[in-house]
């Protein structure tokens, strides 16, 4: 949430660009959104079809003067006779924000903890996390099963994931390596 300059006797929160709220429904931040939407469909393996993609552009913190955007874009996928969920967040740079990936990775689910570890895909550092309980239902929702996370060379940071949709159990669409490819693939970031 911005913080309110503290110097102002203006109570009302900041938002950017005339906004009435934290999100944008036009302009350069909804067309990244709406980008980041259509990479993630594309993305799709062989077989496997969007159901109802949805993407989210919204201001996500004001830190020293700098706005933080975050992109969101994620749709159920029919993949044989099995529905999973696959989503994708792009946060620009943070000033302050941490460098290590893995407490990075806690942004879908906090409690209980991701077991998380990171690996170098086509040179990059990118961290893989996965539930601890398959079974739990706390946390992010959607439900994520597996999911990494990549810091972009811009100083943005990329999550991929991927979960049950509640309805069924079956096979998710992308293999951990898939997922981490993907995020690493320049597709999901400026």
């Amino acid at each position: 949430m911005p913080t309110p300059d503290p110097c102002s006797t203006d109570t009302q929160t900041p938002w950017p660009s005339g906004q009435t709220d934290r999100t944008a429904h036009s302009g350069t931040h909804k067309a990244a959104a709406v980008q980041l939407q259509t990479a993630l469909v594309q993305a799709l393996p062989s077989g496997a079809h969007a159901v109802s993609p949805e993407n989210l552009a919204q201001l996500d913190d004001i830190v020293r003067g700098t706005e933080i955007w975050e992109s969101l874009a994620h749709t159920q996928v029919q993949l044989g006779g099995h529905r999973s969920v696959v989503l994708a967040r792009v946060l620009s740079q943070k000033p302050g924000d941490s460098t290590n990936l893995c407490t990075l990775a806690r942004y879908f689910q906090d409690q209980p903890g991701p077991l998380c570890h990171v690996t170098t895909v086509q040179g990059r550092q990118v961290a893989i996390a996965t539930r601890r309980n398959v079974e739990s239902t706390v946390g992010y929702s959607p439900e994520l099963v597996t999911w990494v996370v990549y810091r972009a060379p811009d100083g943005s940071v990329v999550w991929f994931g991927q979960g049950h949709d509640g309805s069924t159990s079956g096979p998710l669409p992308f293999t951990t390596d898939q997922l981490a490819a993907l995020a690493v693939s320049g597709r999901f970031h400026g």
